[in-house]
Protein backbone atom coordinates (compact mmCIF):
# COMPACT_ATOMS: atom_id res chain seq x y z
CA UNK A 1 0.00 0.00 0.00
CA UNK A 2 0.96 3.88 -0.52
CA UNK A 3 -0.60 5.03 2.18
CA UNK A 4 -0.60 9.34 2.17
CA UNK A 5 -2.32 12.04 1.28
CA UNK A 6 -4.39 12.89 -1.75
CA UNK A 7 -5.57 16.71 -2.78
CA UNK A 8 -7.44 19.21 -4.05
CA UNK A 9 -6.11 22.73 -4.23
CA UNK A 10 -9.42 25.17 -4.85
CA UNK A 11 -9.96 28.76 -5.89
CA UNK A 12 -12.73 30.65 -4.36
CA UNK A 13 -14.52 32.23 -7.26
CA UNK A 14 -18.45 33.86 -6.60
CA UNK A 15 -18.46 32.14 -3.08
CA UNK A 16 -17.78 28.81 -4.75
CA UNK A 17 -14.48 26.45 -4.58
CA UNK A 18 -13.55 25.22 -7.94
CA UNK A 19 -10.72 22.65 -8.28
CA UNK A 20 -7.11 23.97 -10.16
CA UNK A 21 -5.00 21.13 -9.16
CA UNK A 22 -5.55 17.63 -7.76
CA UNK A 23 -2.11 16.03 -6.32
CA UNK A 24 -0.39 13.10 -3.70
CA UNK A 25 2.25 13.25 -1.43
CA UNK A 26 3.51 11.13 1.42
CA UNK A 27 4.56 14.72 3.24
CA UNK A 28 1.83 16.52 2.48
CA UNK A 29 3.07 19.63 4.75
CA UNK A 30 6.62 19.88 3.16
CA UNK A 31 4.62 19.57 -0.19
CA UNK A 32 2.87 22.55 0.29
CA UNK A 33 6.15 24.56 0.98
CA UNK A 34 7.60 23.11 -1.95
CA UNK A 35 4.80 25.24 -3.73
CA UNK A 36 5.13 28.22 -1.97
CA UNK A 37 9.30 27.81 -2.75
CA UNK A 38 8.20 27.97 -6.22
CA UNK A 39 11.75 26.10 -7.65
CA UNK A 40 11.89 26.32 -11.21
CA UNK A 41 13.82 22.95 -11.76
CA UNK A 42 10.51 21.30 -9.86
CA UNK A 43 8.48 21.69 -12.88
CA UNK A 44 5.00 21.15 -11.00
CA UNK A 45 6.40 23.18 -7.82
CA UNK A 46 6.78 25.98 -9.66
CA UNK A 47 3.07 25.39 -12.19
CA UNK A 48 1.43 25.13 -9.25
CA UNK A 49 3.61 27.96 -7.24
CA UNK A 50 2.88 30.48 -9.86
CA UNK A 51 -0.72 29.73 -10.20
CA UNK A 52 -1.37 30.11 -6.72
CA UNK A 53 0.34 33.11 -6.57
CA UNK A 54 -1.69 34.43 -9.46
CA UNK A 55 -4.70 33.87 -8.31
CA UNK A 56 -4.33 35.18 -5.08
CA UNK A 57 -2.25 38.52 -6.11
CA UNK A 58 -3.90 39.11 -9.64
CA UNK A 59 -7.43 37.85 -9.60
CA UNK A 60 -7.51 38.52 -6.16
CA UNK A 61 -9.08 34.63 -5.37
CA UNK A 62 -8.60 33.12 -1.99
CA UNK A 63 -7.03 29.15 -1.85
CA UNK A 64 -8.31 26.37 0.17
CA UNK A 65 -6.57 22.74 0.50
CA UNK A 66 -8.62 19.98 0.89
CA UNK A 67 -6.76 16.65 1.96
CA UNK A 68 -7.50 13.39 2.98
CA UNK A 69 -5.16 10.63 3.77
CA UNK A 70 -5.56 7.69 1.68
CA UNK A 71 -3.72 4.04 1.20
CA UNK A 72 -3.13 4.35 -2.65
CA UNK A 73 -2.45 7.97 -3.18
CA UNK A 74 -1.29 7.23 -6.77
CA UNK A 75 -4.49 5.69 -7.73
CA UNK A 76 -6.73 8.19 -5.99
CA UNK A 77 -5.17 11.00 -7.31
CA UNK A 78 -5.47 9.69 -10.75
CA UNK A 79 -9.37 8.87 -10.25
CA UNK A 80 -9.88 11.97 -8.94
CA UNK A 81 -7.74 14.07 -11.83
CA UNK A 82 -10.00 11.67 -14.45
CA UNK A 83 -13.32 12.58 -12.10
CA UNK A 84 -12.76 16.54 -11.77
CA UNK A 85 -11.21 17.21 -15.28
CA UNK A 86 -14.31 16.28 -16.88
CA UNK A 87 -15.91 19.33 -15.71
CA UNK A 88 -13.05 21.48 -14.73
CA UNK A 89 -9.97 23.02 -16.61
CA UNK A 90 -7.32 21.34 -14.12
CA UNK A 91 -3.75 22.82 -14.12
CA UNK A 92 -3.01 19.26 -14.17
CA UNK A 93 -3.60 19.19 -17.79
CA UNK A 94 -0.59 21.53 -18.58
CA UNK A 95 2.53 20.17 -19.72
CA UNK A 96 5.52 19.53 -18.01
CA UNK A 97 9.03 21.75 -19.51
CA UNK A 98 12.37 20.37 -19.12
CA UNK A 99 13.77 23.08 -16.45
CA UNK A 100 17.73 22.81 -18.34
CA UNK A 101 15.80 23.97 -21.58
CA UNK A 102 13.17 26.28 -20.36
CA UNK A 103 12.63 29.47 -19.89
CA UNK A 104 11.29 30.61 -16.38
CA UNK A 105 9.78 33.91 -17.84
CA UNK A 106 7.63 31.71 -20.71
CA UNK A 107 6.95 29.38 -18.01
CA UNK A 108 5.19 31.94 -16.05
CA UNK A 109 3.32 33.45 -18.50
CA UNK A 110 2.15 29.98 -19.79
CA UNK A 111 0.65 28.89 -16.46
CA UNK A 112 -0.78 32.45 -16.02
CA UNK A 113 -2.78 32.52 -18.98
CA UNK A 114 -3.86 29.32 -18.25
CA UNK A 115 -4.99 31.14 -15.36
CA UNK A 116 -6.59 33.49 -17.12
CA UNK A 117 -8.48 31.62 -20.07
CA UNK A 118 -9.70 28.94 -17.09
CA UNK A 119 -10.20 30.38 -13.82
CA UNK A 120 -12.17 33.78 -14.31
Amino acid sequence: MRVGEVYVIFYIRDGKEMPMYVGQSARFHERMGDYQGRAFNACTDFRVGQAIKFLIEDLKYEIVVRHKQVDDRFKKEKDLIEELGKQYPLLNRLPAYDYAKADELIEITRVQTFCRENYR
